[in-house]
């Protein structure tokens, strides 16, 4: 395993691991460029970040990585082999992309379709759509189930990022609670975002004492983990005392932690919710559709999201991914164990509650 970009493992068979959950993402790496087309790709890095769509694989992470090079990571794994109609997806999301004054990808091409970590058939972007085009009008005919999401800012995304910036080396302890569907999810992905850019490796608390921690030794590690997981405060010890580094935990629930700094996910209000739909709804019979949803939603976004993509937004827990070796790299195993060298773990998984408890 290598660690890639401080936040993601590879597998030596080609798949990649976000530490932070566990989950397989697709690492696209390019060239840098100039100045001027890294600031054209951030700016489009961006809208993609924030942007979420039903067939369109989200952007997990971007940044500069090594010395002329970037990366791109799409929650999304390798292409289908089976069999699939990849055109309808991809005819769905270049019209959204348009309609949301995005560039989008000319030919259909069948390994562009790719399976999400929850089963469904997404669209990877390629590398030159997202950027600023004029909008296509046809925002009128669109139905719902063909729209998506502008991700929310939120406050506490800024005020928990204070913990990345202390200047002691004593470890720091957070807490964040809130509903389900409160949108803890998405600002857990954000903090490891930042983290990541911070000199911080988001690990999930699960992997901090598997065999895979030779990859982050020596380093600062930022510890997502769910508040109601057993071991939890044993294993962050354990990565203090054997790294003397600053490393930050945060402890992620339904409930609020009492003796533990923190902060709740607030609810969102009606009006915040229903702009949030992009393009943004003129049709008044859909405007209306649109606002009951966000009555139902109680002030919670991934309540508001079900209501309008019950086929989209599942409430099921995915099961963790398990990272296996290669054949090859069993048999080398099985002979080191045979030869008395010590057996190595021939699985890692990130904890099925780690990656879920910020739903």
């Amino acid at each position: 395993m290598q660690l890639v970009a401080d936040r993601f493992a590879a597998h030596e068979d080609g798949r990649v691991f976000d530490l932070s959950t566990g989950a397989i993402v697709t690492l696209v790496i390019g060239s840098a460029g100039g100045v001027s087309e890294q600031l054209r790709w951030v700016e489009r890095c961006d809208a993609f970040r924030a942007l979420r769509h039903p067939v369109v694989a989200p952007l997990v992470d971007y940044g500069l990585f090594g010395v002329s090079s970037r990366f791109e990571a799409w929650g999304c794994g390798g292409a289908l082999r089976r069999r699939c109609d990849g055109a309808e997806p991809h005819a769905r999301a270049t019209r959204w992309l348009r309609a949301c004054g995005r560039s989008a990808a000319g030919a259909y091409r069948p390994d562009s379709i790719r399976s999400s970590n929850d089963g469904r058939e997404v669209w990877l972007p390629e590398m030159g759509t997202g950027y600023p085009e004029a909008v296509i009008d046809d925002e009128l005919s669109m139905s719902i189930g063909d729209r998506g999401l502008q991700i929310v800012e939120r406050s506490i995304v800024t005020i928990l990022a204070e913990m990345f910036q202390a200047a002691d080396a004593r470890p720091n302890v957070s807490a964040l609670w809130g509903p389900p569907g409160s949108g803890k999810r998405i600002v857990v992905g954000e903090l490891a975002r930042i983290a990541r850019t911070a000199g911080y490796i988001p690990v999930a608390a699960s992997l901090i004492s598997s065999c895979q921690a030779q990859m982050w030794e020596g380093r600062s590690l930022f510890v997502i983990a769910d508040s109601a997981l057993e071991g939890v405060w044993q294993a962050f010890l354990n990565a203090s005392l054997k790294d003397p580094q600053r490393h930050v935990l945060l402890l992620v629930g339904e409930r609020e932690q009492r003796h533990i700094a923190g902060a709740a996910v607030g609810r969102m209000s009606i009006d915040a919710m229903t702009s949030a739909v992009r393009p943004q709804v003129l049709d008044r019979r859909l405007a209306q559709r649109v606002r009951r949803a966000a009555e139902r939603a109680e002030g919670l976004p991934g309540r508001f999201a079900r209501l309008l993509w019950p086929d989209w937004i599942t409430t099921h827990r995915p099961r963790a991914p398990v990272i296996r070796p290669s054949a090859r790299t069993a048999r080398r195993r099985s002979s080191a164990t045979s030869s008395g060298s010590g057996a190595v773990s021939a699985r890692w998984s990130a904890d099925r509650h780690s990656s879920n408890a910020v739903r």
